[in-house]
């Protein structure tokens, strides 16, 4: 049954969305199927009201109204004022408590809501006084929340007032995050600042002149902050040496976000037709890629166990994919010792990558290939080669590099293969060292004599 909600409508509009997917108003609680940029009203200019000569009005053609036959058009009156802006939503998204059932959410007038899920036992926990645009919640369940104004706050689930409320920023807060400790916040503001708070009394802990952020994110370890905005450079930020590292330029807005891989060791970036692409913080090159098959995609999140990551694409849909690889990287060198490296690939990697051609065409380039250059996963799924002296994964019934292993290092792949149980891809170079992808976490590693009968087609 339809019931009225305690929910506040977003009046605006989206300068992202196309002109017949506006609406006139949106609900936070918005069907799963609503696109986040179908918020609010498209606004026609038209001439100035004060000009002296006179002016009429001409009607439209009817195959102008055929191009638009989902759009309603409103004559405005004679004289009325009508205005529209390009910002950032006046309300904050909903945030479930950790602890409890639960939702908070913030409202245009500023007050911090408390619902529970069936939205029957709504209360005001304390008034900003400005419109809350940004909610964070840690697991005790401490909210944090970043204002128009450029005031930030704290509250607590069962406290009715505010923790805490600091005159941090003089604009508008662009974007906000906790650490993973729930020990400190960092927030964007307008005003070009980056700023790191205590949340347990407040205090300023860091700050920096910057570029303006719509995303931040603690690394693991909470010593560094990602930095992403749309057509500007992905960054990290060392708490620690103050210095900030510029991964991508991203002056066209190829990548429409970037997140920290659970293990804290890389970053992954999200284009927008559907390529993750893998970097170190110390390096400006990707050592990973790999196409998630999906287009027009919008967001993306990784599961705790960083196997597993959800994606959602501007239609509404969610899509769950799983990675045939890990992170590890597993090194024989030629005097058979063993070792575990994350910076391999960046330390021999000295040319930026080129695009790749799909899997019949690539085939075809290299007819006099060696059979040691293409090898099949014992379940039939897979398929690694190493024609080009780099070394890619393809999927079995798509024409599309599904990732990239290595290419352009210092010493070229000669040849690969697939361990028989299906849980490693290997990749030998010409300077002898035998590299090895686990496609899953094991306690136990088979002995180095397992992965070389392995690359010579031996049954170990």
């Amino acid at each position: 049954a339809f019931r009225s909600g305690a929910f506040k409508i977003i009046k605006g509009g989206s300068f992202k969305a196309k002109f017949d997917q506006c609406r006139s108003a949106a609900r936070q609680g918005r069907d799963p199927s609503a696109k986040k940029s179908d918020g609010g009203f498209r606004v026609a200019l038209g001439p100035v009201l004060s000009d002296p000569k006179p002016r009429t009005f001409v009607e439209p053609e009817a195959s102008y109204f055929k191009k638009i036959k989902n759009l309603s058009l409103v004559r405005i009156p004679k004289g009325a004022f009508v205005m529209g802006s390009l910002g950032l939503p006046i309300a904050s998204q909903i945030q479930k408590s950790p602890i409890t059932n639960n939702l908070f959410y913030g409202t245009p007038s500023g007050k911090l809501m408390k619902t529970d899920s069936l939205g029957e036992k709504t209360v005001s926990l304390f008034d900003s006084n400005a419109s809350i645009i940004h909610l964070r919640m840690t697991k005790d369940g401490t909210v944090v929340g970043g204002c128009k104004d450029g005031t930030l706050f704290i509250a607590q689930e069962s406290k009715k007032e505010s923790v805490g409320q600091l005159n941090s920023h003089a604009n508008e807060i662009t974007a906000m995050a906790i650490d993973h400790n729930g020990s400190r916040m960092v927030s964007s503001g307008l005003d070009g600042y980056l700023k790191v708070h205590s949340l347990k009394d407040g205090s300023e802990q860091w700050s920096k002149k910057c570029r303006v952020a719509d995303h931040l994110e603690f690394s693991p370890d909470g010593m560094r902050v990602l930095h992403f905005a749309r057509n500007s450079p992905i960054s990290v930020h060392s708490l620690t040496t103050n210095l900030e590292k510029i991964l991508i330029e991203n002056v066209k807005g190829e990548w429409i976000k970037a997140s920290w891989h659970p293990d804290g060791e890389s970053i992954v970036t999200l284009s927008a037709n559907g390529i993750l692409a893998f970097f170190a913080p110390s390096a400006k090159i990707f050592y990973k890629s790999v196409n998630l098959q999906l287009r027009k995609v919008q967001n993306f999140s990784f599961a705790p166990s960083g196997d597993k990551i959800l994606v959602s694409t501007e239609s509404g849909q969610c899509f769950v994919k799983s990675f045939p690889l890990s992170e590890n990287l597993y090194i024989i060198r030629k005097d058979g010792e063993r070792e575990t490296s994350e910076d391999y690939y960046f330390a021999l990697a000295k040319e930026k990558l080129e695009p790749i051609l799909s899997y019949s065409k690539f085939i075809q380039k290299f007819p006099n290939y060696k059979k040691t250059q293409i090898a099949y996963s014992p379940d039939g799924k897979w398929t690694v080669t190493c024609l080009d002296e780099s070394l890619r994964l393809w999927r079995k019934g798509s024409e599309s590099c599904f990732s990239i292993l290595g290419e352009k290092l210092s010493s070229p792949f000669s040849a690969c293969a697939f361990s028989p149980c299906g849980d490693y891809v290997l990749g030998r170079l010409s300077s002898g060292h035998l590299l090895i992808y686990p496609g899953k976490k094991k306690e136990t590693i088979p002995t180095n004599e397992y992965f070389k009968r392995s690359m010579e087609g031996k049954t170990p």
